[in-house]
């Protein structure tokens, strides 16, 4: 796997091995088979080895190295004695290198290792923890004639005190891929036919905890490059296993994708553990016995690692020895206490970013993996004059997801040590910055930050033009940049910020009585909070890369052009291995494109739907998942050309409409204008005022105009969420996003989520968000190695339906493998994943029409309208007709660019600014009049529209602000009685080729007015 993303292409043995046999498996149809691949098709048998990793301690030695580490002592002694073996022979790996589980019980004969010599060359001492070269095997053969317990015989081992009884062996194995197939789990059955041959096997295999080595093959092969067929000959057990005994396991599942590739996927191999055994006693007093091993990613999903305080990881200089906790929950609090600066910054960091260096050239923190000049731990006691509004101290502090990860690998994990090696974990933990990716929305925040905050810069227009609120709350550039837009949009996974108090309660969830945290889970848990806090759209998990026993953590959401980000990645990592698609299996039949046959035993397609994805799919299926708000499923996209006859549309929920909706309260979250549904033909007029009796036809053609809605209702939360009130003005005290307030909260996974599935929707793109989708492809084919979860996997669909490849990719989530009978099979299992494009981010403009910006604060305007009776008063028109505030809904979806005065009829109207006044008018077909004024002087690039109003003065009159310049009409012309009289009062500016519209409510009047709200 390439960092953590999932999908890519078989490797190219594999590749190379499947289009080998399809071509041995079609020959014959146009021509003959030629002996050779009759040879194999016919003679071809599985086998299977099994070597243990158990050391019979022997006595001490006074002629063995003072380097030894090895444990000696007389228990191991005593074992063989019980058994009735020579010591000298069997001390040692002897025992298991005499009793290898490969066609019964052989022996691999070696040399010596690391012998001591006397002065007359005699060997006085020859290492009893490893062998030497691997010379041959010790096949046993024919019948014993003695009652020795240990010979070279098929028959007698162990005596003949209960007749000749055949040696022992191993006579089934069931390889399976648990947890989502990260894991791997191997039942052997084996059979020993005398006690002596049940206390060899008991002594070297039945240790719980002990590793073994496992490796499963075919005899014979058709070599990719040569298309001849080959023997599987010496594999790691012969060339290795007894060889060293210093070696991380890291290396050995590396040595074992080496054998793969030699054999051309006819090898595999299993590094593991002993989890269970059991084992019954036989009338004839054999024993069948069954052992499970369990591959070492186990390990990472059970492993528990003490983080009581140990001051030889990581310690913790405080007087107060209640804070004394545990290791990370010190570290954390170390951080908080660390010298913070008054602008926010901690001190180390401040001086990293002000002399560009950074925080690791400083020394303050050795274990960041990365030159990055970005913070890495932020405190936000005050930020660009934002208050943090958090209940907890630790609320105000945050960490780099990937610089907490490195603090675990290096402070908690335990380190072993083999025969003097340099120490190592026996997990890792991935946190390369540029290689762990995940999906990333348009305009996507991180909408808890009581959980995490991430630096995006993936926002629309007018948003990335003067969204600068969103940087200045993160410090500006302080913050590690979340977003990257090489090849596809993504986000880094390691860049983002966690809040201390969130993981300090995860944490917490996860550490028993005796301080001992379950690692994986706690993880699992930091990944699910950071899917709910991103908006619940992506599906953050944490896996265990099987090659490398790593844990990775991946998006099961797809990414759109996932291969060419693959391989920007690969070049990243300096990974020059070659890489071609995978290539597609026949699934049945003969191919006479490319005259080839299948080596598929069998197949099977399948849906594993739970209720709650059925609910889903029926409402996002029908009429291709027009549904303002709902889920865009893969399910959607297969009904495309096709509708339900009784479910040709579905729309949202009428909505409730009150006049006492408070817009600061989360009224804001836009609603339709009643009047729009109510019903007008038929029906109770009381039941219609209260928006029961609806329009249907009205609701249905309006549909579109609920998806503008949608997006204007997530517009206006982020503005909300910065102390932007209408688009335009700052208010510090009235940025929500830093109060951690709960409902406000709620309303951003509301309105997120909804303008996502609208946005999939209007791209006809399947939706991202739901990650694997239970279509499940099942295949058993002749066994093959070499094939590893997430990987792609390409069939040839010609017996799918014609649509599945559109829709559908597959990616293989378990690969089992079966042994008996002397024949190896192999079922692969795929999970699927949605097709999809990618969503080009959109204007914001194309909904709300509006693009807004501040006035500087030395330009001073006039108001146009004053109410005579009370001078410092404007009053802002809301009636049944609608509301005039900026930026409030007008019909069709569109938003209103100004500010509706109310006026009486021939009430006096002066210029708002200097310049010259031009004709205009509310619309072409408009009865009332109107002008405009294109600003001179502070305000060439403004022009204020006044509507409504019969111009006193000639087009093209220059005049000063609050000059009087026309009286106010009578709108009855334009409008029902429902609307009052009133002037329509708007402002724009052009920069830099676009205009912005200005909220004339907060502008500052020489007339010093208060606004009020009719």
């Amino acid at each position: 796997m390439v960092g953590n993303i999932v999908g890519e292409p078989f490797k190219k043995y594999v590749n190379d091995q499947i289009k080998t046999r399809q071509e041995v498996y079609g020959s014959g149809f146009n021509n003959s088979r030629t002996p050779e691949q009759i040879n194999y098709l016919n003679s071809k048998l599985s086998w299977v080895k099994m070597a243990s990793s158990v050391i019979v301690n022997p006595e001490p030695n006074p002629n063995a190295p003072e380097q030894q580490i090895i444990a000696t002592g007389q228990q191991g002694i005593k074992r063989l004695k019980n058994i009735g073996l020579d010591i000298n022979q069997f001390k040692g790996y002897n025992l298991a290198s005499h009793s290898v589980l490969f066609n019964g019980l052989q022996q691999a004969n070696s040399d010596t290792a690391n012998t001591t010599t006397d002065d007359k060359g005699n060997i006085i001492y020859s290492d009893p923890t490893v062998a030497g070269k691997f010379n041959n095997w010790v096949t046993r053969t024919g019948i014993s004639k003695s009652n020795s317990i240990w010979n070279n015989n098929a028959y007698g081992l162990g005596g003949l005190e209960f007749g000749i009884q055949p040696q022992p062996g191993i006579t089934s194995i069931k390889v399976n891929h648990l947890s989502r197939g990260s894991i791997k789990k191997a039942t052997i059955t084996l059979k020993a036919n005398n006690k002596v041959q049940f206390e060899i096997i008991e002594t070297l295999y039945l240790r719980l905890g002990f590793t073994m080595m496992l490796e499963w093959g075919n005899s014979h092969y058709i070599d990719n490059k040569t298309n001849k067929m080959e023997m599987v000959r010496n594999t790691l057990i012969e060339d290795f296993w007894f060889q060293s005994s210093g070696d991380t396991h890291l290396n050995v599942l590396k040595k074992i994708e080496n054998y793969r590739d030699k054999y051309d996927g006819n090898y595999d191999g299993m590094f593991a553990k002993v989890t269970n055994f059991n084992w019954s006693f036989n009338s004839d007093g054999s024993y069948n016995i069954t052992i499970d091993l369990i591959s070492l990613g186990d390990i990472v999903e059970s492993f528990k690692v003490n983080i009581l305080t140990n001051p030889s990881k990581y310690s913790i200089k405080t007087s107060d020895s209640k804070e004394n906790q545990n290791t990370i929950i010190n570290y954390l609090n170390d951080l908080e206490k660390s010298n913070v600066t008054d602008d926010g910054y901690f001190a180390a960091a401040k001086e990293a970013l002000t002399n560009e260096k950074t925080i690791k050239d400083l020394g303050v923190f050795n274990n960041i993996p990365n030159n990055s000049p970005y913070v890495d731990f932020l405190p936000i006691a005050k930020t660009g004059g934002y208050l943090w509004g958090g209940k907890d101290n630790s609320d105000r502090f945050y960490i780099k997801f990937g610089v907490f990860l490195e603090f675990i690998k290096t402070h908690v994990l335990t380190y072993y040590s083999n025969a003097g090696n340099d120490p190592f974990s026996i997990i890792d933990i991935d946190t390369d910055i540029e290689s762990n990716v995940m999906s990333i929305f348009p305009n996507q925040i991180s909408i808890d930050p009581g959980i995490a905050l991430i630096n995006s810069n993936y926002f629309s227009p007018p948003l990335n033009i003067k969204y600068k609120e969103y940087k200045y709350i993160f410090t500006d550039s302080s913050l590690a940049s979340f977003f990257s837009k090489e090849v596809t949009p993504h986000g880094k996974i390691m860049n983002i910020y966690l809040n201390f108090n969130f993981i300090k309660k995860t944490l917490k969830n996860y550490v028993d009585s005796k301080g001992n945290l379950s690692l994986y889970q706690f993880i699992k848990s930091l990944c699910d909070g950071l899917n709910k806090s991103l908006g619940g759209v992506n599906n953050l998990e944490p896996i265990v890369n099987e090659e490398e026993n790593k844990l990775v953590i991946i998006d099961q959401n797809p990414l759109p052009k996932n291969d060419e980000l693959r391989k920007l990645i690969k070049k990243k990592l300096n990974d020059n291995e070659e890489e071609e698609n995978s290539f597609p299996l026949d699934l049945y039949g003969y191919n006479q494109s490319d005259n080839s046959s299948n080596f598929i035993k069998s197949y099977s397609f399948q849906t594993e739907i739970s209720p709650s994805l059925a609910s889903t799919i029926t409402i996002g299926a029908t009429a291709a998942g027009e549904v303002v708000g709902s889920e865009a499923t893969a399910f959607s996209q297969w009904n495309q050309g096709l509708t339900d006859r009784f479910k040709q549309f579905q729309a949202p929920p009428i909505p409730y409409y009150t006049s006492s909706a408070d817009s600061d309260n989360g009224g804001f979250l836009n609603k339709y204008n009643q009047n729009e549904f109510s019903s007008t033909s038929s029906g109770d007029p009381t039941l219609a005022k209260a928006g029961v009796g609806v329009n249907v036809s009205n609701y249905k053609n309006n549909l579109y105009d609920a998806k503008k809605v949608i997006k204007n209702n997530f517009l206006e939360y982020l503005k909300k969420c910065f102390g932007k009130s209408h688009g335009l003005i700052y208010n510090n005290s009235q940025a929500k996003y830093t109060q951690f307030d709960s409902d406000f909260i709620s309303i951003g996974y509301s309105s997120f989520s909804s303008y996502i599935n609208g946005l999939l929707n209007e791209e006809e793109t399947t939706s991202t968000t739901l990650g694997f989708i239970p279509v499940k492809l099942e295949i058993t084919l002749d066994g093959l190695s070499g094939i590893k979860i997430y990987q792609k996997l390409k069939i040839n669909n010609k017996f799918l339906p014609s649509n599945y490849p559109d829709v559908l990719e597959f990616l293989i989530r378990q690969v089992n493998h079966d042994l008996k009978d002397n024949q190896w099979t192999t079922t692969i299992e795929t999970i699927s994943v949605p097709k999809i494009k990618e969503i080009p981010i959109e204007d914001f403009t194309s909904s709300s029409e509006v693009l807004t910006t501040n006035a500087p604060d030395n330009l001073i305007f006039s108001l146009p309208a004053i109410d005579p009776n009370n001078p410092n008063t404007a009053f802002i028109r809301n009636d049944s007709g609608g509301e005039g505030g900026f930026l409030k809904n007008r019909e069709g979806g569109k938003l209103h660019k100004g500010l509706d005065l109310s006026t009486e009829i021939g009430q006096k109207i002066y210029a708002p600014i200097p310049g010259i006044i031009q004709k205009s008018s509310a619309t072409s077909k408009s009865e009332t009049s109107g002008i405009k004024i294109l600003g001179s002087k502070d305000f060439k690039n403004y022009t204020a529209y006044i509507f409504y109003m019969k111009s006193s003065l000639p087009v093209g009159t220059t005049v000063i602000p609050g000059q009087l310049i026309g009286y106010s009409e009578d709108l009855s012309k334009d409008y029902p009685e429902e609307v009052t009289d009133h002037i329509h009062f708007s402002l724009k500016v052009k920069d830099k080729g676009k205009e912005y519209y200005l909220d004339p409510e907060h502008l500052k009047y020489k007339e010093n007015i208060k606004f009020l709200n009719l």
